[in-house]
């Protein structure tokens, strides 16, 4: 059998190359930085950054690597504008909707399991909900609120609290201590308590994540998603990312 000529160019094969690397170190930054955070006010605009910003480009380019595999061409600047834009929400949304279709298809499977965890994860979806609103305008809140044109919705750091709340009542370890030091425990318990947290807020975006490469890895997104799925795995990130969601 003659085999498929690749379906890009030399130089859209380099731009794959370099988006990959963009997404998986701004994710593995976000994390870090997440993981590490003590006061998440102090830290909030580099974690909404950095993980807004990582989120996108991971879904454009497994969405992207789907539309090439069915299609044999990469969507163009315009088709990738008009379809998907800043909308990480509709995004995550078409892309799982995707996953779901295909681990059926293939039959219960590696895959099928970090699917159906990020489904049942809670957090996921109002941390997705958060970064989606900071990548479209929630990064200008209160610049726009200078100006004297308040945005409508929602304040990212508003949005960033609904998930933190959903992580502790998820977690009844958490909901525990927080009812031990919040307000009565020392301080240095009470810091603890927030990294622990802020990890486990990190481990449903590393879930999310894993999720996707590993998809990758299994053929989710045709020849090119087995090595995107190496490429942007959490623990070939500089520096590595560990979480209890990688398994």
């Amino acid at each position: 059998m003659t085999p498929k000529p690749d379906a890009l160019t030399q130089q859209q094969g380099f731009a794959l190359l370099f988006e990959q690397e963009s997404a998986r170190q701004l994710l593995a930054h976000g994390v870090h930085t997440l993981q590490e955070a003590l006061y998440f006010s102090r830290d909030k605009d580099a974690v909404l950054t950095t993980l807004s910003i990582g989120v996108e480009k991971m879904l454009k380019v497994a969405l992207g690597l789907r539309a090439l595999d069915d299609a044999g061409a990469w969507p163009t600047k315009n088709e990738m504008s008009q379809s998907w834009g800043h909308k990480i929400d509709a995004m995550d949304a078409e892309l799982r909707n995707y996953l779901r279709t295909w681990t059926a298809a293939e039959g219960k499977s590696y895959v099928s399991t970090l699917v159906a965890a990020v489904d049942d994860d809670p957090v996921w979806p109002l941390l997705s909900r958060t970064l989606d609103a900071y990548g479209r305008s929630g990064r200008f809140y209160y610049l726009d609120t200078l100006g004297s044109q308040p945005q409508e919705w929602e304040s990212p750091s508003d949005m960033w609290d609904e998930a933190e709340r959903a992580c502790i009542e998820h977690h009844a370890d958490l909901s525990a201590r927080e009812r031990e030091v919040v307000g009565t425990g020392p301080i240095d318990a009470l810091d603890e308590y927030l990294r622990v947290v802020h990890g486990r807020l990190a481990d449903s975006v590393v879930g999310w994540w894993h999720m996707i490469v590993r998809a990758g890895m299994h053929g989710a997104f045709g020849p090119h998603g087995k090595a995107f799925g190496f490429e942007t795995e959490p623990r070939n990130a500089f520096p590595p990312v560990t979480s209890p969601r990688i398994i």
